[in-house]
């Protein structure tokens, strides 16, 4: 048992850790040519403090509608959106694209973030520098996003957001383009650098195994509008193996079969 969660009278596991999101009743509906458009209809999740959730369901259930209203990017929705703390560290966002600014170095995009909350530059060259080496991406600081691979483009991206060190990182698909090689590399990665300071991460994602790899916890959603199905619980102790061995663990296995009846029901 976690040493982080206790049974409560009723011998339900309470996570203890304090709540660094919570959403309450969230409710969107979009306006559209053909009238109202319910996204998302009462939604409810409480984030803890060094959780990593991941968040699976069909296409068109309102998973990046429902990190656009956390993020401030949808402000129109019913329900409660509370955030402890805000200010300029308390959220990152790494999204589906890379979106590097090309006429930046890789030095240059990872100081950005630092760069505009005021972090000296060669305080945010040092960091930057150091996380050049966490990225496996020693000696490529002076290349341009055009002169890299997909894979190290969305490296720098992950990179720039975590540098700043934000209790809360969203992430929108951010493997989803990579191929199965370099995704598995990229989780792996990203893990061990995740480790370090454990921000609150809620990851959206299609692949089920990598939901799975990642996670404490998984939502599943139902079809539109996107509602809570079901939050599976993943008992695999950290550190984990690697995303191409992790297949041999018979927990793996069973939460993925239970996982796709879950989520078959609702395409």
């Amino acid at each position: 048992m976690s040493e982080q969660k206790r049974p409560n009278p009723e011998g339900v596991l309470v996570d203890e850790r304090p709540v660094v999101l919570e959403l309450a009743n969230l409710s969107v509906t979009f306006n559209t040519d053909r009238g109202p458009l319910r996204a998302i209809d009462d939604f409810n999740l409480k984030l803890h403090e060094g959780e990593f959730v991941t968040v699976v369901g069909p296409s068109g259930c309102g998973k990046s509608t429902l990190l656009g209203v956390v993020s401030g990017l949808v402000s129109t929705y019913e329900g409660e959106v509370t955030l402890p703390k805000r200010g300029a560290r308390d959220l990152g966002y790494v999204f589906q694209r890379d979106s590097l600014l090309p006429w930046r170095t890789t030095l240059d995009n990872l100081t950005i973030a630092l760069e505009l909350r005021g972090v000296g530059k060669r305080e945010r060259e040092d960091r930057a520098r150091e996380y050049l080496s966490k990225l496996g991406l020693e000696g490529f600081g002076d290349y341009y996003p055009r002169q890299l691979s997909g894979g190290m483009r969305q490296r720098i991206a992950i990179g720039r957001t975590l540098i700043y060190e934000p209790r809360v990182v969203l992430m929108d698909e951010p493997f989803g383009a990579l191929d199965a090689q370099t995704k598995g590399q990229m989780q792996e990665l990203f893990l061990e650098i995740w480790s370090e300071h454990r921000p609150s991460v809620i990851f959206i994602t299609h692949d089920l195994a990598e939901s799975i790899y990642l996670a404490e916890r998984v939502v599943v959603m139902t079809g539109r509008p996107g509602r809570v199905k079901r939050v599976m619980t993943v008992d695999i102790e950290r550190p984990r193996p690697s995303p191409f061995e992790v297949w041999k663990d018979d927990a793996f296995r069973d939460l993925y079969t239970e996982l796709w009846g879950e989520l078959q029901e609702e395409i």
